[in-house]
């Protein structure tokens, strides 16, 4: 039988990441979970470049992920972009991401075909 919508992969995926949010103030604070251990743990080298929260998250699957825009803590949101190199676990502001326009509580999406 045909099986379809199923994609595979070759790289070993290894870590999930959690980056900014809010505790009665915006983060810029990440945190890594390796999944071979479930273990989570700080990641000052993944934090954001700017403390936010409600930003909209996307990944090519295998070499970056992105988060995009949010909402600081004046309550402005924002065009920033941060970029998540997944070989080295490092996020940087990427301006060439930046969103078109300020916004927070966006949808993610990625088309998954890496």
């Amino acid at each position: 039988p045909l099986v379809t919508g199923v994609q595979t992969c070759a790289l070993p995926i290894l870590y999930g990441y959690a980056l900014g949010g809010f505790t009665g103030g915006y983060l810029v604070t990440a945190d890594r979970v390796t999944f071979a251990t479930s273990a989570t743990a700080a990641s000052t080298v993944s934090n954001l470049s700017q403390a936010r929260a409600f930003a909209a998250g996307v990944s090519d699957g295998a070499t970056y992920g992105y988060a995009l825009g949010g909402v600081t803590n004046s309550g402005a949101f924002v065009t920033t972009a941060d970029r998540l190199t997944f070989s080295s676990g490092a996020t940087s502001a990427s301006t060439v991401s930046n969103l078109s326009q300020a916004r927070g509580y966006a949808i993610g999406v990625s088309d998954g075909a890496v």
